[in-house]
């Protein structure tokens, strides 16, 4: 996935997610990278996709609009 300004896009597809680790490593890279706020798109198989957003990153997004 890609094409999201202001997002930092970390993709995960599997079973059996820790979504705090996946998050931790959204936050560094996004840190790394300067290209927005941390975000984890993540499905298991036959589930829609979902995201995890810190609050205060969805906030400042939403408010925007």
């Amino acid at each position: 996935m890609s094409g999201l300004p202001g997002i930092h896009i970390e993709c995960k597809r599997c079973e059996r997610l820790n979504v705090s680790e996946a998050m931790k490593q959204a936050t560094r890279d996004a840190e790394r990278f300067h290209d927005g706020a941390p975000a984890v798109f993540h499905r298991r198989s036959r589930e829609p996709w979902l995201v995890t957003m810190r609050l205060d990153d969805w906030l400042d997004i939403f408010q925007k609009i």
